[in-house]
């Protein structure tokens, strides 16, 4: 692997930090755009992907890190506008039930006055309000507990959190009325089994011969909705837990997890204070581990490499493993690569299959107790 020179490494790091200062300013503005913040934090990103083979290990987890506060502020705001725009809307919902004879400018005028929610220190602070304990759920994948009744989008970009919960099968969220891609948010979970992978889409209503499709409501004639497509993944406080997600096109960027087994596909991995954990990567850049050991890596199953991705399971940069706490040109004792035959016999097609059909009522435990030991 070729390096830079000491001069081009320090026009690099005034390049960065410059372009750094410009998006923290457009932070502190009074009112933050945020559609333009994420564009620049993706082209700082780029640049830093770039050349990031050449740089020495030191800059690469420096400007990780920063890149990373960047991208966590970003999403911090957004869940904290997320939340404000719902509790104004349930406030002025209950406003017009209960008072239908006042007018709509009343209504309105009395809507603004509510309190605003307080801010939201982190991802991982997410609130009870984010978890629907309704069994009302699509009959195409089993009831969980996961996505609020009101959603709001920003920048086409929703977050959904998922937080406290034990012994449950967790799958992605199923409101129809989503479009575009989202972030999950998935906190404080305790042997759990969490299957983010995508439910097909249902395709049109079936409609018999006999019956003139002219009379029919537009919403049965026309074609079904797409689901939201799962963008990115961030974890706080995962434990004894399966993990299982598609292959991405964005970030997993994950903390505390202990004693798990995670399936991911990702454009970018990072794991920090983390132990006693299995990770079966596929992913795009080279993965990070800081603060972390008794960390095992493999490949990705071949068989959840869906057709559209065919081409990813080639993949092999779950061997090339950024430890950020062993600077030394030997090998890190905080982790190790496992060959293929032992990714199998951790989680085998048969599992997945099991996986696949359990429902609310499907003893987690048992599976969990099984499969985690082998870790």
């Amino acid at each position: 692997m070729s390096s830079i020179s000491v001069t081009q490494a320090g026009e690099f790091h005034a390049h960065f930090q410059s372009r750094q200062q410009d998006i923290v300013q457009l932070f502190e503005s009074s009112n933050p755009n945020l559609v333009e913040i994420s564009k620049r934090i993706s082209s700082l990103r780029n640049d830093v992907n770039g050349i990031l083979d050449n740089l020495p290990l030191y800059d690469r987890g420096r400007y990780e890190k920063q890149l990373s506060e960047l991208e966590s502020k970003l999403s911090i705001i957004r869940i904290k506008q997320n939340g404000q725009s719902k509790s104004k809307s349930k406030f002025s919902f209950a406003k017009s039930s209960t008072s239908t004879s006042n007018s709509n400018s009343k209504s309105s005028s009395n809507a603004g006055s509510a309190s605003p929610i307080p801010p939201i220190a982190s991802i991982s602070t997410s609130t009870s309000t984010s978890i629907s304990t309704s069994t009302s759920t699509s009959p195409l994948i089993p009831p969980v507990s996961i996505i609020p009744q009101t959603q709001t989008t920003i920048n086409d970009q929703s977050i959904h959190t998922i937080s406290d919960m034990t012994l449950s099968i967790i799958r992605p969220p199923t409101n129809t009325n989503l479009q575009g891609s989202y972030t999950i948010s998935l906190t404080n979970l305790d042997s759990c089994i969490i299957d983010l992978r995508s439910i097909p889409n249902p395709g049109p209503i079936p409609i018999p011969d006999h019956i003139s499709t002219t009379s029919l409501p537009t919403t049965i004639t026309s074609e079904a909705k797409v689901n939201p497509v799962l963008n990115a993944i961030h974890v706080k406080g995962l434990k004894k837990c399966i993990l299982l997600s598609p292959i991405i096109g964005g970030s997993a960027l994950l903390d505390d997890v202990q004693d798990c087994l995670l399936v991911l596909g990702c454009q970018q991995f990072r794991i920090h204070s983390s132990t006693n954990t299995t990770v079966l990567l596929n992913v795009a850049s080279l993965p990070i581990i800081e603060y972390s050991k008794s960390m095992k890596f493999g490949s990705y199953p071949t068989s959840l490499v869906s057709t559209d991705n065919e081409n990813e399971h080639s993949n092999i940069n779950h061997t090339k493993v950024q430890d950020f706490d062993w600077p030394l040109p030997t090998p890190s004792p905080n982790w190790s690569s496992i060959s293929d035959k032992q990714v199998s016999a951790i989680l085998s097609e048969s599992d997945i299959e099991i996986i696949n059909g359990l429902d609310e009522g499907s003893d987690v435990a048992e599976l969990l107790n099984r499969l985690l030991p082998s870790l």
